[in-house]
């Protein structure tokens, strides 16, 4: 008995591997694009600037009010530390060290929530320079200069053309048959290939 090969065709499409779409992480104008579609760019590339007027001024006050704060706290460490000989001299009530020792503890809290206040405006800052997450070529560009844009709101998409991978629909019962890493012939047709 001859043995003749089966063939069975599945209809599928070329498909990156990496992809990425590029999103605002907050309400603002675009000043700057740096990208246009068909646009090869590199990891870390600034593709976008929004308008960081406001979060300049911001970082700019939680400077202000962390310096303020790191005054304040060496100020009522000296305090308690003078508070603190005089106790140990019985020359100040418990109530006064109390409040020495009290308003210590408050500035050291107020120092840790203005140094955590200038990190969070450095990082909300940050994000209005928008960078790309890879290499890759540009393939959708929709925003322009102008523009205000809100977070979540998808400004690029990107995609690896180095990594392409061909995804097609088969029947369940072929792919049962199917293995990891097993070499399938494929046709493209808009390719002649």
């Amino acid at each position: 008995v001859l043995k003749q090969p089966r063939y069975e065709t599945a209809t599928g499409t070329v498909k990156p591997v990496h992809e990425s779409a590029v999103a605002a992480k907050l309400l603002a104008k675009v000043l700057e694009i740096n990208a246009t579609a068909s646009q090869v760019v590199q990891k870390d590339q600034v593709l976008v600037k929004l308008d960081d007027a406001d979060l300049q001024a911001r970082l700019k006050q939680a400077e202000a009010s962390l310096t303020s704060a790191q005054v304040r706290s060496e100020q009522t460490k000296t305090e308690f530390g003078r508070a603190e000989q005089l106790k140990s001299k019985k020359a100040i009530s418990q109530t006064d060290f109390d409040a020495a020792q009290a308003a210590m503890k408050s500035a050291a809290a107020e120092l840790e929530r203005a140094t955590q206040a200038v990190t969070e405006s450095q990082v909300m800052l940050d994000y209005a320079t928008i960078r790309s997450p890879m290499s890759g070529t540009i393939i959708d560009k929709r925003v322009e200069v102008g523009d205000t844009v809100s977070p979540g709101q998808i400004l690029l998409t990107l995609f690896d053309p180095t990594h392409m991978q061909m995804v097609a629909s088969v029947r369940e019962s072929l792919a049962m048959k199917l293995k990891p890493g097993q070499l399938l012939p494929t046709r493209l047709d808009a390719l002649d290939f």
